[in-house]
């Protein structure tokens, strides 16, 4: 009975773990990618947010939360409610939301939906004070971060808060005085022309 080369075995060895490897990388990747969140810093994150809002938690549970805006940083200022959508991948690790919680959040979307805030993406605004990333680190004043925003969007929007509220004109403090002054001076006007009238016929 021949004998098999100790160096053929070693070779079929090495070459099954690399295969095996290489079928681990092959599975392993994608479900890596979709749990992978890179930090940003605040200036990357508002830059790459759709909207940025200072709200209150509404409900939050099952992956699912709804907030009321109080104040939009960034993006078109609405009076309605903003719903997240459901984050249903269980390796990922994202920030909890709890009912009556008051947050900065920086809303990215994607398929016309606002996707749940990563740590990068959320601040937990309290006492005055705000908090974020995934050790909950102080991150100064309440005031302060949102100066840090504006200083970034230039946008300082609270939305209305019924539906009705800015959409009419308020006549009597708006109109009838604006209507009276443009009226004093086409007077004044038609004066002027007059007396210039006299002084030069021609």
């Amino acid at each position: 009975m021949r004998r098999r080369s100790p160096s053929l075995l070693v070779l079929a060895l090495l070459l099954t773990a690399a295969l095996s490897a290489g079928a681990a990388v092959l599975v392993r990747p994608g479900r890596a990618r979709a749990c992978t969140i890179v930090p940003q810093s605040l200036a990357e994150a508002v830059r790459d947010a759709r909207l940025v809002v200072v709200a209150s938690v509404s409900s939050a549970g099952n992956g699912a939360a709804v907030l009321q805006p109080e104040a939009y940083l960034k993006g078109t200022a609405s009076g309605g409610q903003l719903r997240l959508a459901e984050y249903t991948a269980p390796g990922c690790d994202f920030p909890s939301l709890a009912p009556g919680q008051r947050i900065l959040a920086l809303l990215s979307e994607s398929d016309g939906r606002l996707g749940w805030p990563t740590f990068s993406q959320l601040y937990v605004l309290a006492d005055g004070r705000s908090v974020g990333g995934r050790e909950q680190a102080d991150a100064g004043t309440e005031a302060a971060l949102v100066a840090r925003v504006r200083a970034l969007t230039d946008q300082y929007a609270v939305p209305a808060a019924t539906k009705d509220e800015g959409v009419g004109v308020d006549w009597r403090a708006t109109v009838v005085p604006v209507g009276l002054a443009l009226a004093v001076v086409f007077a004044i006007g038609l004066v002027l022309m007059r007396v210039w009238h006299r002084i030069d016929p021609s």
